[in-house]
């Protein structure tokens, strides 16, 4: 991706994932509030503050392409539907030096929930991430009670490693934290 001159770095229409601009930029920035649905995400940690979410909306005008200093690869994109951002997918490394690297999915868009967006975004990057060549093992972390990305994990092929019982308190009650991944050189990706 020699310093990315394209906009779209992964495409199965109507989905795609894209570098950060304007238009997805100020698509986004309307869900970064403490109060948003999306936070169901992880509602153990609350939305950003007023001062986080012009710190991340800078950033994104400052780097549209998020990169890793280690690979120069794209570290958070924008997750579009027909060209228009409704969330965002991410990663970084847990451990450089054994290739181990956990992603991060959010979309923020409530009405597009339950349409396969997530888990077909989802698809496309783990797919993508596990053709890095420093890549040997792929997870993802949340909690048991997001029920949406545990499904979507578990369609592209990532089984169940750790549950941490009752780590997670939501609303009063206690809730598993769960780590979901796979092996890249043994990767069977799921149908989407």
């Amino acid at each position: 991706m020699s310093r990315h001159a394209q906009r779209v770095v992964l495409c199965d229409e109507p989905i795609t994932v894209e570098s950060w601009h304007a238009s997805h930029i100020a698509s986004v920035a309307r869900w970064l509030h403490a109060d948003a649905e999306w936070t169901w995400n992880g509602p153990y940690q609350r939305g950003p503050a007023d001062d986080a979410r012009t710190a991340i909306v800078h950033a994104l005008y400052a780097d549209p392409w998020q990169r890793d200093t280690l690979s120069d690869w794209p570290m958070r994109l924008a997750l579009c539907v027909d060209g228009a951002a409704v969330g965002f997918l991410s990663w970084h490394w847990e451990d450089v030096t054994s290739g181990w690297i956990r992603v991060g999915i959010v979309v923020y868009d409530p009405t597009t929930w339950a349409e396969g967006i997530g888990t077909r975004g989802l698809y496309l990057w783990v797919r993508w991430l596990a053709s890095h060549p420093d890549a040997y093992r792929i997870d993802l972390a949340t909690w048991a009670g997001n029920n949406r990305v545990v499904r979507a994990a578990h369609r592209i092929g990532m089984t169940d490693e750790v549950r941490l019982r009752g780590a997670r308190l939501v609303q009063g009650q206690r809730y598993d934290s769960v780590v979901l991944g796979l092996v890249v050189p043994q990767a069977a990706f799921g149908n989407v």
